[in-house]
């Protein structure tokens, strides 16, 4: 079935938006185009009050991916759903993800996955690339790749494989020191820490990223 969640206290807002029904969620094309792949978007989508959200959409189902899950005996869901259910899994496991103010999911004649979308608030801070070649202080810059490292050791402490996706980009450091992880949909989730040739590889992708 067809369902549209939307967070009590976005509601009136999303509203005053235009966001009133899942099918208009689902088409929406306007403001800012981040990203546009073959079965999906995302925009940047500014509000009346000066708000940034970002709206997430599968603008069509893999069918590969609904036949792996069928075959495995799982429910087939779209890739939104998916990142969305990986973002609880990180908030859950005490990480900060970027929060969800509205879900919503259309199946087709079969009940099968067809469309979806996703719209989020934007984490606090800067991202730790821009962070490295934009900040003058080299003491400050130091310090937010040494908090980005000590994020990624938690990581692989409680199982979080992020594999190539372990870039600099998704790490974002506020004022305060809080670091906040964003783009998990390729994130997986492994029963014991991770091995240390895993984490060997993914520290030296990440500091390749910083030169």
């Amino acid at each position: 079935m067809n369902y549209w969640i939307v967070d009590e206290e976005w509601r009136s807002i999303l509203q005053r938006e235009g966001m009133t029904t899942l099918e208009v969620a689902l088409d929406y094309h306007g403001h800012k185009l981040l990203s546009e792949k073959k079965k999906s978007r995302t925009w940047l989508h500014t509000t009346e009050g000066g708000q940034n959200i970002f709206i997430k959409q599968d603008t069509s189902s893999c069918k590969r991916a609904m036949l792996r899950s069928l075959i495995r005996f799982q429910k087939p869901v779209t890739a939104v759903e998916k990142e969305y259910a990986k973002l609880e899994q990180m908030r859950k496991l005490g990480f900060n993800v970027p929060k969800v103010i509205m879900l919503g999911a259309k199946r087709n004649r079969l009940l099968m996955p067809d469309r979806a979308v996703m719209i989020m608030l934007p984490v606090q801070g800067k991202s730790m690339d821009k962070i490295w070649t934009e900040e003058k202080d080299e003491a400050k810059r130091q310090k937010a790749r040494e908090l980005a490292l000590a994020a990624l050791e938690l990581l692989w402490d409680r199982g979080c494989d992020w594999g190539k996706d372990c870039k600099p980009e998704h790490f974002f450091i506020s004022d305060e020191g809080q670091v906040s992880l964003i783009d998990v949909e390729r994130m997986k989730f492994r029963d014991k820490p991770l091995t240390q040739n895993t984490r060997d590889e993914q520290l030296v992708r990440f500091n390749s990223l910083l030169k």
